[in-house]
């Protein structure tokens, strides 16, 4: 299994830049989502993954492109 972050907010940006992860970093992209508040554009994203489906976790799994689960956190992905 390989493990990525996808960060939320932008405010500890360097913190976590400056840790010398050694796996890809990414962030959900505000602008895409047309939206500077981060409860707004958090939501958009998740349904974009998941559509209109009730909010289940926040560790999503895939296999090769598709989501085939969502864990309510990162210690549930036994």
């Amino acid at each position: 299994m390989k493990v990525y972050l996808i960060m939320v907010r932008y405010c500890d940006l360097y913190a976590t830049t400056s840790q010398n992860v050694n796996a890809p970093l990414f962030a959900v992209d505000n602008k895409y989502y047309h939206s500077i508040f981060r409860d707004a554009y958090i939501e958009k994203f998740r349904k974009d993954l998941m559509g209109d489906n009730k909010y289940p976790g926040s560790c999503y799994i895939f296999k090769r492109n598709s989501l085939s689960a969502i864990k309510e956190d990162f210690f549930a992905l036994k």
